[in-house]
């Protein structure tokens, strides 16, 4: 539904794909990553953390193929990270409030660890996003078509480093505070 609300900007790049309407968010990473997000959240606290980090490498690769495969423009995937993300958050606000004085956190459930290496691998990624950016923000101007490989090719690895590092980034936020969202309960 979000699609039909939100305006996308044609910028001449796929005139093919002009007529296709609005890509944003991408449904396939938005799929993605909540079949993470779920999985992080109902394993066991043992295996979350081992979850959590092969799931970002799992979102990435759907959002990043959405994009290598022209359904989508990085926004559009990095978007929908963001939506799981904040329906997440929500939720588990929702979650903590609803739990009351019977809830019992048990901090050896959270993994710290995990959570971050992700974040300093999501931060390091957006780093880099924002280099490959800078990088090649001159050439925006330029026809695709009239661009060197290594201005195309630093475009690309920028975009998927943006996509990897809102994924890790948002994972690493659910799993430092999954322990407190799903906690074991008294008798």
């Amino acid at each position: 539904m979000l699609k039909h609300g939100l305006y996308r900007p044609d910028f001449g790049i796929d005139p093919e794909r002009a007529s296709a309407g609005n890509s944003f968010p991408s449904g396939h990473a938005t799929v993605a990553m909540s079949v993470v997000v779920a999985l992080v959240l109902v394993l066991p606290p043992r295996v979350r953390g081992l979850a959590a980090v092969a799931g970002a490498g799992y979102a990435t690769v759907a959002g990043v193929a959405t994009m290598s495969l022209g359904w989508h423009r990085p926004s559009d995937v990095a978007g929908a990270v963001l939506i799981v993300g904040g329906w997440a958050a929500a939720a588990g606000l929702l979650l903590v409030l609803a739990q009351g004085r019977d809830a019992y956190v048990r901090t050896g459930d959270a993994h710290p660890f995990a959570a971050v290496a992700l974040m300093i691998t999501g931060l390091a990624l957006l780093a880099a996003a924002a280099w490959a950016y800078r990088a090649t923000d001159a050439a925006s101007t330029t026809p695709v078509d009239e661009m060197g490989r290594t201005t195309l090719l630093t475009a690309y690895a920028g975009a998927a480093a943006g996509i990897a590092g809102v994924t890790c980034t948002v994972l690493a936020l659910t799993l430092a505070t999954v322990h407190r969202i799903v906690p074991w309960r008294t008798a």
